[in-house]
């Protein structure tokens, strides 16, 4: 009787350990896209984000994150509207803050750098009023931290709530970029 129940014991615990065994394995690549909102005193359909991004897995539900993304955030002079483009490449490594025993929901936090080049009102420069604008249209480059709650809908589909801030120099415009949005990420 004890050998049977110990039997059973091990067939029960590795049979529950496999059925989520594909999540979060070393080596697995995803692609992930997104649509976001950049933060400014109005919220406003013209100040958004939207990136691309593949992910590579690692260890213990850690993963690096290769990123594309665009950034607009839209200034009020007067009565003009001055776009500032943001065309981003990210580096950014994340690791798992809470999750639950069976990987189905986590809270990730993730560090890495950034670089790219920022376009201000479609590099030109006089308003239609003969103001000059004194930014220019610049190399920008800083670090990027991020925040992300994953929503597991299947073991390779995956629903994202994103939070971001970068902290860019390179021009004068705005240095600080805090973002947030939702995305989609499938694994391959």
């Amino acid at each position: 009787m004890k050998k049977l129940l110990i039997l059973i014991l091990v067939g029960w615990s590795t049979s529950s350990s496999m059925v989520y065994a594909q999540r979060l394995v070393k080596g697995q690549v995803g692609i992930e896209a997104g649509l976001g909102w950049v933060s400014s005193r109005q919220i406003s359909a013209k100040n958004f984000s939207s990136w691309v991004s593949i992910t590579s897995n690692k260890k213990n539900g850690k993963y690096m994150m290769y990123r594309v993304e665009l950034d607009r955030k839209t200034f009020i002079s007067g009565s003009y509207e001055i776009p500032v483009d943001q065309f981003l490449g990210k580096l950014i490594y994340n690791f798992t803050v809470l999750t639950d025993p069976r990987k189905t929901v986590s809270l990730n936090i993730g560090l890495g750098g950034a670089a790219g080049y920022s376009i201000v009102n479609h590099s030109r420069y006089v308003l239609p009023s003969g103001a000059v604008i004194q930014n220019r249209d610049g190399v920008v480059y800083g670090g990027s931290a991020t925040t992300s709650f994953e929503l597991f809908i299947t073991d390779s589909l995956i629903l994202l709530l994103r939070g971001n801030v970068d902290i860019l120099f390179g021009h004068s415009v705005s240095r600080f970029t805090p973002t947030a949005g939702a995305g989609i990420r499938i694994v391959l």
